[in-house]
């Protein structure tokens, strides 16, 4: 007896290895896609400048969706209107995918080429099925933003202060004259200081900054608060309780 199994292709799927990421401004500057049943993608990159940057940086809290509604239950993540994203274009082509079917094919993406150059910025990137397959099948692609930035961000707050040391990554020397802003989610500025020749600048913290960032040149560089935190028992410090 003979029997003869089909085996279907598996799904097309393009993939970015983060949704929100910083990524050093030195080293290799590439940022690696990867294409799956895919042979063909536009890729797009949009610069934002620091006004947008707060804003982009807070939409990606809706990105996740826990139960899918397209009735694609292999994919949790949504699509943002790349129209929507303020922000200036510098990159648009069709770029060569998976070219042999149901293997992964990674493509290295080159900041230089994306960024034409600039070595900083927060930059949204966007990989789309390329337009000759989509005409017979459905939408499909991937999204990031990234903060390419030199800037490196350490900060202590208590009794209403914030004390905040800005370095550079790639020689881990202080960031003098940098300008060092705490915002809330709205992205207004409530207080602003300069880092002094050793990288430290003192600000007081209202209760409802929600971002610290750092601001030097062309190079910016935006953190939220609350994900940053380090709890004192993790340096073994007594806690009191209240009551």
């Amino acid at each position: 007896a003979t029997t003869n199994i089909l085996m279907p292709a598996i799904p097309a799927r393009l993939y970015f290895p983060a949704f929100s990421q910083d990524q050093q401004a030195v080293g290799r500057r590439q940022f690696p896609l990867r294409a799956v049943n895919v042979p063909a993608f536009r890729l797009r990159a949009k610069l934002l400048g620091p006004n947008a940057a707060i804003y982009a940086l807070r939409g990606y809290d809706s990105y996740f969706r826990p139960w899918p509604d397209d009735g694609d239950f292999g994919e949790f993540y949504q699509h943002l209107d790349y129209n929507l994203v303020p922000g200036r274009t510098v990159f648009d082509q069709e770029l060569a995918g998976a070219l042999q079917q149901d293997i992964a094919t990674n493509v290295v993406l080159d900041w230089d080429q994306l960024l034409g150059g600039r070595k900083t910025g927060v930059v949204f990137v966007e990989a789309e099925r390329g337009r000759e397959s989509e005409r017979s099948n459905p939408r499909l692609g991937t999204q990031s933003l990234i903060q390419l930035t030199d800037l490196g961000l350490a900060w202590k707050s208590a009794a209403g202060d914030l004390d905040a040391f800005v370095f550079s990554q790639s020689t881990g020397q202080p960031a003098a004259g940098a300008a060092v802003r705490l915002l809330d989610d709205e992205n207004q500025v409530l207080r602003e200081s300069l880092t002094d020749a050793g990288g430290l600048a003192h600000l007081k913290c209202p209760t409802n900054a929600q971002w610290v960032a750092a601001a030097l040149g062309q190079d910016f560089h935006a953190l939220k608060i609350a994900d940053h935190e380090i709890p004192l028992y993790s340096f073994d410090l007594p806690r009191r309780w209240p009551g």
